[in-house]
């Protein structure tokens, strides 16, 4: 094994901390407005795990145009943006309007809430993406059967907890990618140990977000962005 090179490509996925440098996961990248990258001292953050808690519908995508093209330009070539599981079918035609290129995208659709974690954490470690956006939701469980007297199991709630939240950030930091994760308003300001989370609500203008997570700071109460502009 030549040492040299195996280090060398273990600095390139960010695997290895130096002392003298702040660590991988407190890299901002702007997040296109200004307000909030001077409140987040610099923008949001390029590797670990992000927590936006919402309604759907009301801008929670629109916003993130900016960061999300950032992300896709960053390091290697191609790097792809992973839907997992989102509550709508994306739509060609509005992601390539919000400058996003298809080619860098794909869906993983219709699956249990444990496959699509599985399927998250293979995205976020693999190194070929470089954004997972995953939505916390209620699906159906798993057909027993079907014969006479089976029926599926209940619906049940899908939720994020800690010791998942702790193998999406360690997938994160290995394959030096963002994991998004959206989920309902009822989430109750929890973080899960995210390194950024926040709670968007919609305004007349655009969206008030409460950033209850932050690296290096204290929670933000109202922060508004105009979404006219």
């Amino acid at each position: 094994m030549n040492t040299p090179d195996t280090l060398n490509q273990l600095q390139r996925r960010q695997l290895i901390w130096r002392a003298s440098r702040p660590a991988a996961t407190a890299t901002p990248c702007s997040s296109g407005h200004a307000t909030l990258d001077k409140a987040l001292g610099g923008g949001l953050p390029s590797q670990g795990l992000f927590l936006i808690d919402s309604q759907a519908g009301v801008g929670e995508l629109r916003w993130l145009q900016h960061y999300l093209c950032a992300r896709l330009q960053q390091g290697p070539a191609q790097r792809q943006l992973a839907w997992v599981n989102p509550p709508w079918g994306p739509s060609g035609e509005a992601l390539a309007g919000l400058g996003l290129p298809l080619a860098q995208q794909f869906t993983v659709s219709e699956r249990s809430w444990e496959e699509s974690l599985w399927a998250a954490e293979q995205c976020l470690h693999s190194g070929a993406c470089a954004l997972v956006l995953l939505w916390e939701g209620t699906q159906k469980g798993t057909q027993k059967g079907t014969q006479k007297g089976t029926q599926a199991s209940p619906r049940r709630p899908q939720k994020l907890n800690t010791a998942i939240a702790k193998r999406l950030k360690l997938a994160a930091a290995a394959g030096a990618a963002t994991a998004i994760v959206f989920r309902p308003p009822q989430a109750q300001a929890n973080s899960l140990g995210a390194h950024l989370a926040m709670a968007i609500n919609p305004e007349p203008q655009g969206l008030s977000l409460h950033i209850y997570k932050r690296p290096g700071g204290r929670p933000i109460g109202q922060l508004s962005l105009n979404l006219e502009q």
